[in-house]
């Protein structure tokens, strides 16, 4: 598996460990981009073959913002 799929994975992986309301802002994120995606009953999917590294990026940074904010209100 190459560098971007692990980058890939381990941000999905992130992805669910979060609240609906900042899942929701991730969506945002990844609207503001033009990604398109697709929605049912079962949730949204994106197809992250889509997603390059700066938007990777700009994701992990968000959820590390919200880790740091998380650390300090505890």
């Amino acid at each position: 598996m190459n560098n971007n799929q692990e980058l890939k994975r381990d941000l999905v992986n992130k992805i669910l460990l979060l609240t609906k309301i900042q899942q929701n802002e991730i969506l945002n994120i990844i609207k503001k981009e033009n990604i398109n995606y697709t929605s049912n009953n079962n949730g949204i999917f994106i197809n992250l073959t889509k997603l390059d590294i700066e938007l990777i990026n700009k994701i992990n940074r968000y959820i590390n913002y919200l880790k740091k904010n998380e650390d300090k209100l505890n």
